[in-house]
């Protein structure tokens, strides 16, 4: 019952029929409210967590390789294919060799890669620099002299021409390190030595003429060029008795043995087993390579091993045993544990796309899993807060007829008939049948102790009249 000052009817304006049926049908919405900020602090999340996704691989890259017609070009035309397989671009670059590389990889940004022989890096720079990808193979250091004169010894050398290799080459690098350990790069007019810097079929056809006594290469045994020379008669190659010396004085030449008929069986060659000091080829690279493609370089390398197998057992390349530089972190994974799963099944952009995303996974399992724990039993405390206001109402009008408010039976029983007939037309979702039947249940018991009170009071007041 309304008092003078009007509290009832606004409080009843609150919790009256049409305020709480029009929160009711507001349930149906309580879905959308519940789940939307939740998906939209996700949705905020994954934007975060896209900024520290790294960038797409580039579709073209740039390896300084060195001379058209050396290995060092022959291994980066197998990344070029095995690239293109893959759709990427690989440009080749031709260069003098392993010290122009090195250049080109510190002060050219369109550089990506070089491959680059070991021993020859520049004393200014360091193990942060640059990263180590795998050592390729190993090549040998070979020094041919005419036969007439057959040197035994580097030493021997001394006071003769000697071709160590073009400017700016692993050769001429490595050479100039081996002439100055022996002592024959003394400015002594007695044992003077001439340096000549050619290299390649240049030099070989120089020493075949007499104009040098002695021409030097750094290449693997299957070069066309070193099989050439090895079956020509008329050229000896000299023997690195004290490679394990070397070897122990400079941890990145190889002591190696070329045995005995290894390159051709038929003709003996070579006649007997020689010695050798071999560097290791190495691909390095720029911090800027971007890791995906550090898996394609290497598997590449992989089906190229053949070539290895001369000199070292076939599972020894590639590998990081001859590392120079830091090794990068995909190419120890790579050793570690191969291929990963995308690649070895999907093509390489939609697994590099996957694979860069795996970071998206932290706002997942951060704000998802939690999220979608929290959310449905908010849903349920939502629609369930709804439905139990419609018992205020009906707590509120039970206590009115046990207080025999006589007045509003009537105003009652209408309000519980509109309830009843709105509550017909309202969609519920399934999993929240049971408290709305329970309410039509208990809204009908609320209905028939109205009715029973006013029938009593009609009954009683035609008694008393």
């Amino acid at each position: 019952m309304a008092t003078s000052n009007g509290e009832k009817p606004k409080r009843a304006e609150k919790t009256g029929p049409a305020a709480l049926l029009g929160e009711f049908r507001e349930a149906q919405s309580v879905f959308y409210k519940t789940w939307g900020p939740a998906l939209g602090i996700m949705f905020i999340g994954f934007v975060i967590a896209w900024f520290f996704v790294e960038p797409a691989p580039p579709s073209h890259l740039t390896i300084a390789a060195g001379p058209k017609t050396g290995a060092y070009y022959a291994q980066a035309e197998v990344f070029k294919k095995h690239f293109a397989e893959n759709g990427i671009d690989l440009k080749i670059l031709e260069t003098a060799g392993s010290l122009e590389n090195y250049h080109l990889l510190l002060n050219d940004k369109s550089v990506h890669l070089a491959i680059v022989q070991g021993g020859t890096k520049p004393e200014s720079l360091t193990e942060q620099s640059l990263e180590s990808l795998a050592s390729l193979y190993l090549e040998p250091l070979w020094v041919f002299s005419r036969e007439t004169e057959p040197y035994q010894e580097i030493r021997e050398l001394a006071g003769k021409s000697i071709a160590i290799g073009n400017p700016s080459s692993g050769t001429e690098a490595i050479m100039k390190v081996v002439l100055d350990a022996n002592g024959l790069t003394k400015k002594d007019s007695e044992h003077s030595t001439q340096i000549v810097t050619v290299g390649g079929k240049q030099a070989a056809s120089m020493l075949k003429q007499g104009k040098v006594d002695a021409a030097c290469f750094v290449l693997p045994p299957d070069n066309r060029l070193i099989r050439q020379l090895m079956g020509d008669s008329s050229l000896k190659l000299l023997a690195f008795k004290r490679h394990h010396a070397y070897h122990q004085l400079y941890p990145y030449l190889s002591d190696v043995t070329l045995v005995q008929g290894v390159l051709d069986l038929e003709r003996d060659i070579p006649a007997e087993d020689v010695p050798l000091i071999a560097p290791a080829a190495n691909l390095v690279a720029a911090a800027e390579l971007h890791d995906a493609f550090v898996p394609l370089l290497i598997e590449a390398a992989d089906r190229n091993r053949e070539r290895n197998n001369l000199l070292a057992s076939a599972d020894e390349f590639p590998s990081l045993k001859f590392s120079e530089f830091r090794p990068h972190a995909a190419s120890i994974d790579y050793f570690k544990s191969g291929h990963s799963l995308l690649y070895r099944y999907l093509p390489f952009w939609i697994a590099s796309l996957f694979d860069r995303m795996k970071i998206m996974l932290l706002p997942l399992l951060t704000l998802t899993i939690p999220l979608i724990k929290i959310a449905p039993p908010v849903y349920r405390w939502r629609i369930r807060s709804r439905i139990y206001r419609w018992y205020v109402l009906l707590r509120q009008m039970d206590q009115q007829v046990e207080e025999n408010h006589e007045e509003l039976f009537s105003k009652q029983l209408k309000a519980l008939q509109t309830m009843e007939s709105e509550l017909e037309s309202i969609k519920v979702p399934l999993s929240y049948m049971e408290e709305f039947y329970n309410l039509r249940l208990h809204l009908e018991l609320v209905k028939r102790k109205i009715e029973q009170r006013a029938s009593r009071h009609e009954n009683g007041g035609s008694q008393d009249g």
